[in-house]
């Protein structure tokens, strides 16, 4: 041979590595897109394709919970549902609402449960202002106005310097929210169940004379 000439089967071999080069690039390139095709189509999913094309996941507001307390069930779960929640019993639905979860005016997810329990509907009454300081008769008073039971007890004081029948404590405390049948206590210093009356003025007999 030539010198500098390069045999046949060294070019030949050359040659079809080229081509096999080009052939394994080309399945690359056709496995690769293969494989996005499938992934645009959701036949599979592979982590970052398709991204643009996810749904975005929407962000849940929490909400007030409404004051349950004190509603039958129909108002409470017209109250519930109107604002956002689910109400979910937890003993029937016999009575009113006496105890809920979440409590109330705190914030939960829209949607979520109220879990409610229910008792019997016992009628309420707040024990009224100046009771203490006053006179008893003006205390009983106060307390007939408002339908509330009483009883009066001597405080153990006595003072010589005090007015009689003066209520110094009760019990529960004026702005307690109590049954309305309890009985609330009056004490009472320098107690007495009587006005104390004078002794009528006699007059001096005139001497004889």
């Amino acid at each position: 041979p030539r010198t500098g000439s390069v045999p046949y089967d060294r070019r030949d071999s050359r040659f079809a590595g080229i081509v096999t080069a080009l052939i394994l690039l080309a399945t690359l390139l056709l496995l690769g897109f293969s494989i996005y095709l499938a992934s645009a189509l959701g036949f599979i999913h592979l982590p970052g394709f398709g991204g643009s094309n996810a749904t975005p996941t929407s962000s849940v507001l929490p909400l007030q919970v409404p004051d349950l307390r004190g509603k039958s069930y129909q108002a409470a779960s017209t109250a519930a549902t109107k604002a956002g929640f689910i109400l979910k019993p937890s003993n029937g639905t016999t009575g009113v609402v006496i105890n809920q979860s979440p409590l109330p005016f705190t914030f939960a997810a829209k949607g979520s449960d109220i879990r409610v329990t229910f008792g019997s509907a016992t009628q309420t009454v707040v024990v009224p202002p100046n009771l203490v300081h006053n006179n008893l008769s003006s205390a009983e008073q106060i307390l007939n106005n408002v339908g509330i039971t009483y009883t009066v007890s001597p405080d153990g004081t006595n003072p010589n310097n005090r007015t009689p029948n003066i209520v110094s404590r009760v019990d529960p405390t004026s702005g307690t929210t109590i049954p309305k049948d309890r009985t609330v206590i009056l004490y009472v210093q320098n107690y007495t169940t009587s006005t104390p009356t004078s002794a009528p003025t006699v007059d001096p007999t005139p001497a004889n004379t």
